[in-house]
């Protein structure tokens, strides 16, 4: 079997005029090939404890990209907790009991208002030289559909004297955002959570049950040869081709953040080519409909029909 270039589209958002995918293209071996259509149990690749940790790390913040375009967007929110001085806690358990709660008691708010609460929490936290946690701070990205000041207004401690007391003090400062999609908003808040702080054994992030999943199509092993591969790299290295890939899928265009929109990996595993589309408005078709010169179409003549004479009796 000779090697050849898979072509794997994975869609993570649906929404009109805002259609989000990932184009990844690989070099499939003979040796590869049998790996993954193997039936007996896969053979494991051993790396050292860095890497490991360095791939999983970017496997797991690209399905967290994929899952916030897919279930947030216009008019939901971004809300950010921290601590005062006064209220910073002793562990990283004690700051996930607070923030259990105000997940609890967001939800509580959203059901009296019949709104459906769905969300992603994000800790986020540094380390000390003894490895303790510090500065531990909360993401929350929810729905939208409700006053942000409520929102904001949850981020309390306890309530005082049980269920039915006053509120708890507020732990700190709060700040809730919509979520802008425009010029790469949506890609640049998954960015920055990317790089925040993410240090031992805690989970990444919590989400709600029920979040609409990214899904990927059959793979294609016949849309491009390997030499096409190459010369795609080639004319991609400096920046990204936009035309070129807007003429391989149409009716999509690469993503607004083009620095990212295109990247290439190369190492021992393979060649790895990744293209992050997103689908064309209706007025951005109705340009490129407008851009295309029309040519002028010879009008062929229309024949006479032939009329069958009649002889005519002259007296």
């Amino acid at each position: 079997m000779a090697a050849f270039v898979r072509e794997t589209q994975t869609v993570y958002c649906t929404r009109k005029n805002e259609g989000l995918k990932d184009v990844d293209l690989d070099i499939m071996t003979e040796k590869r090939m049998r790996y993954y259509d193997s039936k007996s149990p896969r053979r494991r690749i051993k790396l050292t404890a860095p890497r490991q940790a360095d791939l999983n790390n970017r496997y797991a913040w690209e399905y967290f990209r994929r899952l916030v375009h897919f279930n947030f967007g216009p008019n939901d929110f971004h809300l950010t907790v921290t601590y005062s001085d006064e209220n910073l806690p002793e562990s990283m358990d004690s700051a996930m009991k607070d923030a259990r709660r105000l997940v609890r008691n967001a939800k509580k708010y959203y059901k009296s208002v019949g709104v459906k609460f769905e969300y992603i929490l994000v800790p986020s936290y540094a380390s000390n030289k003894k490895g303790e946690p510090i500065r531990i701070h909360f993401h929350l990205i929810a729905r939208g559909g409700v006053n942000r000041d409520m929102l904001e207004d949850l981020w309390r401690s306890p309530a005082k004297g049980g269920r039915n007391g006053s509120k708890g003090e507020k732990l700190g400062f709060t700040n809730c955002d919509r979520i802008q999609t425009f010029k790469s908003g949506m890609a640049a808040l998954c960015y920055y959570l990317k790089k925040q702080k993410q240090e031992g054994t805690s989970r990444r992030w919590y989400a709600s049950l029920g979040l609409k999943k990214p899904f990927k199509y059959t793979p294609r092993d016949d849309k491009y040869s390997i030499s096409e591969l190459k010369s795609i790299i080639a004319e991609n290295a400096d920046t990204p081709n936009v035309s070129f890939w807007e003429k391989q899928y149409p009716g999509w265009t690469l993503q607004d953040d083009r620095t990212n929109a295109y990247s290439c990996i190369s190492n021992e595993f393979g060649t790895h080519v990744r293209v992050m589309l997103r689908q064309l408005t209706d007025k951005e078709k109705l340009e490129r409909i407008r851009s295309i010169p029309i040519r002028s179409i010879p009008i062929r003549s229309i024949p006479k029909k032939k009329t069958k004479s009649k002889d005519v009796e002259v007296e």
